[in-house]
């Protein structure tokens, strides 16, 4: 049933803005080379646009980890991170990484991150505010 512990969806959702912060979004803004290498995938000769459009992504991500804190204290926005950013967020990147896998396109850590977000997806609903 969506939303069964909604009595844990701020907890739920300052957890997922920590942890998405210092595991995603800053290695992604401060070394996106080095987490790449990290995450196994092979690094190009010219990494310019690579790292250009992981600093994106990671400042992407840090704009929706401060929508989730804000939904986590304000509580008209709790609704909102969830409905908005947090939800969505972990349902779309269950294919992502299954179309990865798929295609062959991506390391097996990668690949390994399908249960993750899987689970993260099942915890947002059972989370879910009401």
């Amino acid at each position: 049933m969506i939303g069964i512990y909604a009595d844990q969806a701020r907890m739920f959702a300052l957890v997922f803005a920590a942890i998405s912060t210092f595991a995603l979004a800053l290695p992604f803004m401060v070394s996106p080379l080095g987490w790449g290498k990290a995450m196994r995938w092979p690094v190009p000769a010219d990494p310019l646009l690579v790292s250009y459009y992981a600093r994106c992504l990671g400042l992407l991500a840090l704009a929706g980890n401060g929508l989730a804190l804000w939904g986590a204290f304000v509580e008209p926005g709790l609704l909102r991170a969830y409905f908005v950013l947090v939800t969505p967020f972990c349902a779309s990147m269950v294919p992502l990484h299954i179309v990865g896998w798929l295609r062959g396109e991506q390391p097996w850590t990668e690949t390994a991150e399908i249960p993750v977000w899987t689970l993260a997806f099942i915890g947002c609903l059972l989370v879910f505010p009401h």
